[in-house]
């Protein structure tokens, strides 16, 4: 599995769980530019 494929389903799972990409990145500790960059 390569990274396009990770954050492929993390954008999957997150938009599953309706939470934006800012939710998720204070929940996991990073930057929402960060999170932007993985999905």
């Amino acid at each position: 599995m390569d990274y396009y494929q990770i954050g492929q389903r993390i954008r999957k799972y997150r938009k599953a769980q309706g939470i934006s990409q800012e939710q998720l990145a204070e929940r996991v500790g990073v930057l929402v530019t960060h999170m932007s960059h993985i999905e």
